[in-house]
């Protein structure tokens, strides 16, 4: 029997918790912006790659501990450059959880209404040289030290969450039960 995930819980959980902090202009803010957030991020990506190195059967937590990895780390850099009340750490966030409810929703759990047609495009899409998982992980890790384009840590997030709800909804990121 296999077990449909959702795309990157633990990511979508953090996002959430930081719109809450930056909306509530929340003093525990500062709380985070503490080098332990950007050391944890970095133990989440090495973690991800170890995972995706030797392939373990968790192949799903590799692009959740990833995405939660880069997240942590771009919110301590980025905040060298952007103040807390800047609509980069609220909006972005946002945005992210809305595109996570968007692809669980429209994608991930609607995949078993899928024709052929369908799928062939969603393989297609997948295996493209722009979804290769090399290509949208060193893309995120370039966008967390780009801050000035402020545009392509979202664009990249956005790119490697596609590919994580397709991998799923082609069944090749499913675990068994």
């Amino acid at each position: 029997m296999y077990k449909i995930l959702p795309v990157t819980p633990l990511f979508t959980v953090a996002s959430l918790g930081l719109i809450m902090l930056v909306w509530q202009e929340s003093a525990y803010l500062e709380f985070f912006n503490a080098p332990w957030v950007s050391v944890f991020g970095l133990c989440c990506m090495v973690v991800s790659g170890l995972i995706a190195i030797f392939r373990w059967k968790s192949i799903p937590l590799f692009y959740d501990l990833f995405a939660l990895g880069t997240f942590c780390v771009w919110f301590v850099h980025w905040r060298e450059v952007y103040r807390t009340d800047a609509p980069v750490f609220a909006w972005y966030p946002m945005f992210f959880v809305l595109l996570t409810v968007l692809l669980n929703g429209q994608v991930v759990h609607k995949s078993h209404l899928m024709d052929p047609s369908q799928q062939q495009m969603i393989r297609l899409i997948h295996s493209s040289m722009l979804f290769h998982p090399l290509v949208l992980t060193a893309g995120i890790l370039l966008s967390v030290y780009f801050s000035e384009y402020y545009l392509f840590y979202p664009i990249a997030v956005s790119l490697f969450l596609i590919r994580c709800s397709f991998g799923i909804a082609l069944g090749e990121l499913t675990i068994r039960e």
